[in-house]
């Protein structure tokens, strides 16, 4: 079997996926304000003002460090779609890199070395 188609294909669904991983990162940071909004008001309530409040492991104690978590998910997010969208287009890199080293018949006119 020819390694090559399928490291093309690898190639291009890793880089799909970081595509759609930096997609919803941006997306979602139009729905980022609303519901910073919503927690806000809610922690104003002065019966939550005795609880500790947490969210992906940040205290939340005012507006800006609602701000900061909605920032530390939008990084991790960012930070897997450059890693996908890195390692599909370096695949599909080294995968035009080896075509042109070592053409295949595919790409090969007829009267070249490897039809004789």
């Amino acid at each position: 079997m020819a390694w090559a188609p399928v490291v093309g294909l690898v190639g291009d669904s890793l880089t799909f996926l970081g595509g759609l991983c930096l997609a919803r990162e941006a997306i979602l940071k139009g729905r980022e304000s609303e519901g910073v909004k919503k927690i806000v008001k809610t922690l104003k309530n002065p019966h939550l003002a005795k609880f500790k409040v947490e969210m992906d492991g940040l205290r939340i104690s005012d507006p800006e460090s609602i701000e900061t978590v909605f920032v530390h998910r939008n990084v991790k997010w960012a930070k897997a779609g450059a890693a996908l969208l890195s390692i599909g287009f370096l695949l599909l890199l080294s995968l035009r890199i080896s075509e042109l080293v070592r053409p295949s018949e595919s790409t090969c006119s007829p009267g070249c070395a490897l039809h004789k």
